[in-house]
């Protein structure tokens, strides 16, 4: 059996050296003098041991990160004492650590041992021999990568801030260099545990389950595959069970390095499903490794059994399809981009990712993409999407540069990384779709990179990356790029591929912060494209003073995001855009406000012409779903701290399983019904068209929509009026959704006239006029069970709340506002 010396804890020691790097070397020796050093955690990172010891501040607050540069840019000593017994030092050692960031060379009792710069997969060294019975000291000098990055050509740059960090050659989280969204803030440090191992003879170094399922869906297998080290040649045995299927093989590890394994089959499984489309059945898989009859290692998988596959099949019209089907079902993926959940990784928690899990369920997300400049899925972030149904889009840690792809050395690290990575997370049901990178090949097609003589990382994307992903998983389907359109020069066309649909919010003045472009685009797997809009008071108030919640203050534009620079696609752009107001001569309140509902009103659009159009289109995923800090300015709905934005409760009825929109498509006025469900649904349709004084037109139909399909109820010509439905079950409202043909600088609302009664613990809302944006709190987001509705003239709202609330609307407030600058017709 293995033994394991647990080496975390609080009690390591860190020190850095002032500028003098060389001075390193005599403090990794096993009795140099301790002064200097601070108490450090591991895992942990370094930045928050120096907060901890009160050398630095938090790196959230304020400008602190901006003072907090000299972290990186610095060489430290990790260094450690522990205690072994003359007994374990007579067996096979080796020292393990899980995660480093990021470049850094080992020592035990001050013998190198090895070094590593990955963030992305461990380390381990065979230490036989050198433990000493008594007292070892391991020591570790560590830098962020800086180091050894800024000696490599400078030739792989995507902006001019690389030429300061030279990041592609980091195999470490992108973001941590600056995106628009994240300060640059580089980590450093022993960010996953360590352990020093005693075994006999054998070592089991990963142990991977990956599962097929059959085209009839009637018997799945399971392969499990354990990677074992061993001393010497050695009679094993691998035990494997779960429900249904049992099997153990007889086997002798050979010296060195080698893959061993069973299959297990399993008749008639119960299958995984992304909601709602079915149930999440998960198996529990019991393995035991023994070697001369002695239990090296056992463990527990959790594991669902599903088939996926990628549908590229010709589209009739134009182009291709691009659909994910899970057990030969066709699934329409609803859901947002996944960042890193802090600026420090090492910070975040299994509770806070299960929480923010839980908030993209209840937000009715089946997907979530994992983009390509953070860090891999751990398997927290995993096992809850498999318990919740989630499926992950997951970009292997690439984005927006090129890469070494031509340095032999880098390809091999890439290939270790990518190997580690995908037979470590290949057991989870809600990895669904391994990508190569986030917008390398749509890079290709900017002028600035077309003029370099070649492009350096596309046999990495297109052939070694997806050779991994077809030899460790081939359950998986890869796809090279994100977005990505084969044959094509555009790889961004709407027709094949997947999308990242830019134009309204980044990339073109002409359609400049006009979310009805999206009403026109037919993409057939829109899997990035947003909408910023900023935080509220209550959020930035813990990281701002209050002197400095103001545009223009030195702390408001340090947590503001870059791109609300842009003339055109910022926040205040939008503002300006669908009011006809100046944003600038608006209370912070009120711009936050009206911020917040275009936001909503941006994504609403983004998500009904997408669901509108299943299948022709096969996703409205959007930029994106959470934040890594507090920002002035963000593309999220719901911010760091986990509470909700306003744009929470727009995006979570337009994901709604069944609903009905009103969508302009095809030159028409359209009611379109959608279920992504696995039943019918047999139900009552209300809709009709309405103007800003009240309704205008009224018709009710009882209604169909066979499971996982969509049904028209009506369509008619544009007439300049808007446009609501409204769809109706047995058990009472199912959706609520408008389509507006008027821009609100067209018309001036109506004076609110919303009348509320309470009837058995809701609160039914209702008005004549039409309402934009009633706000039931800024605040407390539990309170009511929805938000940010708008209110149809003659057609009620019912809302669940735990008390009557205060009712604040976006028509009062621009009415006042319009009144007082003369705007409006």
């Amino acid at each position: 059996m293995i033994s394991c010396v647990n080496l975390n804890g609080n009690d390591w020691k860190i020190r850095n050296f002032w500028g003098q790097p060389d001075n390193w070397r005599s403090f990794v020796a096993p009795d140099c003098p301790l002064h200097g050093f601070i108490n450090a955690g591991v895992p942990g990172e370094i930045h928050l041991d120096l907060e901890k010891a009160g050398i630095i501040k938090d790196s959230r607050i304020g400008e602190n990160s901006l003072d907090n540069r000299w972290v990186e840019q610095d060489i430290w000593v990790y260094r450690k004492e522990f205690f072994v017994s003359e007994n374990e030092i007579r067996k096979y050692a080796r020292l393990v650590f899980e995660g480093v960031d990021t470049n850094a060379v080992f020592f035990l009792n001050g013998e190198e041992i090895g070094s590593h710069n990955n963030c992305f997969y461990p380390f381990a060294a065979d230490v036989s021999g050198k433990i000493r019975p008594g007292r070892n000291v391991v020591a570790v000098r560590i830098d962020s990568g800086l180091y050894p990055a800024y000696a490599k050509p400078h030739k792989y740059v995507y902006s001019e801030a690389d030429y300061l960090t030279n990041r592609a050659w980091i195999r470490k989280p992108q973001y941590q260099f600056s995106w628009d969204w994240n300060p640059h803030l580089v980590n450093v440090g022993l960010w996953k545990p360590v352990r020093l191992e005693f075994s006999d003879n054998v070592f089991a170094e990963q142990i991977s389950v990956r599962s097929e399922v059959s085209d009839d869906l009637s018997e799945a297998k399971l392969f499990v595959r354990c990677f074992i080290d061993a001393k010497a040649e050695t009679a094993g045995r691998i035990k494997a069970r779960t429900k249904g299927a049992d099997g153990v093989t007889e086997c002798r590890f050979a010296e060195g390095a080698g893959e061993y394994g069973l299959e297990l089959v399993i008749k008639d499984p119960e299958l995984w499903y992304p909601r709602p489309y079915g149930k999440q059945y998960l198996y529990d898989v019991e393995i035991t490794v023994e070697a001369e009859g002695e239990t090296v290692c056992s463990c527990e998988k959790r594991i669902g059994l599903r088939k996926i596959d990628l549908d590229r099949s010709r589209h009739p019209e134009k182009g291709n399809y691009f659909i994910i089907k899970v057990n030969n079902v066709p699934v329409f993926a609803k859901g947002g981009n996944w960042v890193p959940q802090d600026i420090i990784g090492a910070r975040t928690t299994r509770e806070h990712t299960r929480k923010n899990v839980k908030l993209a369920a209840e937000a009715n997300f089946n997907t979530l993409r994992v983009w390509g400049g953070g860090y891999y899925a751990d398997h927290d972030l995993l096992e809850a999407c498999d318990e919740y149904g989630i499926m992950i889009w997951h970009d292997f840690i690439f984005a927006c540069s090129q890469y070494p792809g031509d340095d032999w050395g880098f390809v091999q690290n890439v290939m270790k990384e990518a190997t580690y990575q995908v037979r470590e997370l290949s057991m989870h049901a809600s990895l669904s779709v391994w990508c190569g990178n986030n917008e390398l090949e749509w890079l290709c097609s900017v002028p600035f990179v077309m003029e370099r003589t070649h492009i350096p990382d596309y046999s990495l994307f297109h052939q070694r990356l997806r050779n991994i992903v077809e030899a460790e998983d081939p359950s998986k389907p890869y796809w090279p790029s994100s977005p990505y359109s084969e044959r094509l020069t555009d790889h961004n066309s709407e027709f094949t591929g997947d999308q990242h649909p830019w134009s309204v919010s980044i990339t073109s003045p002409e359609t400049a912060a006009d979310y009805w472009q999206y009403r026109d685009m037919q993409c057939r797997f829109p899997n990035e494209g947003g909408i910023l809009s900023a935080s509220t008071i209550y959020a930035m108030k813990k990281y701002l003073p209050e002197e400095e919640i103001s545009l223009g203050k030195r702390g408001w534009i340090h947590h503001e995001n870059a791109l609300s620079a842009s003339p055109y696609g910022s926040s205040r752009a939008f503002v300006r855009k669908w009011t006809g107001l100046d944003p600038d001569s608006m209370s912070c309140g009120d711009y936050i406000f009206f911020s917040n509902a275009l936001q909503a009103d941006g994504l609403y659009e983004y998500i009904s012409n997408f669901r509108a159009r299943k299948f022709d289109s096969s996703s409205a995923i959007f930029w994106m779903y959470n934040d890594s800090w507090n920002a002035v300015h963000s593309w999220t709905i719901v911010d760091y701290a986990l509470e909700k934005r306003l744009s929470y409760y727009p995006v979570r009825n337009a994901f709604s399983p069944v609903a009905a929109f009103p969508v302009l498509q095809d030159g028409k006025v359209r009611i379109t019904a959608v279920n992504d469900t696995g039943d019918d649904f047999s139900g009552k349709i209300v809709y009709g068209r309405f103007d800003a004084k009240g309704q205008l037109s009224k018709n009710e139909a009882d209604i169909f929509i066979k499971a996982n399909g969509k049904a028209v109820a009506d369509e008619w010509d544009p007439d300049g009026n808007n446009a609501y439905a409204a769809l109706y079950s047995e058990d009472g409202e199912v959706s609520q959704n408008r389509l507006m043909l008027q821009r609100y600088n067209e018309f001036l609302p109506e004076e609110p006239r919303i009348s509320v009664k309470e009837e058995n613990g809701c609160y039914i809302f209702e008005s004549p006029v039409y309402v934009w944006k009633v706000c039931l709190d800024f605040e407390d987001q539990e309170s009511c069970d929805d938000n940010m509705f708008d209110l149809i003239p003659g057609v009620p709202k019912r809302v669940r709340c735990a008390e009557r609330p205060e009712v604040r609307t976006l028509s009062g407030v621009y009415r006042a506002l319009a009144e007082k600058a003369g705007a409006g017709k």
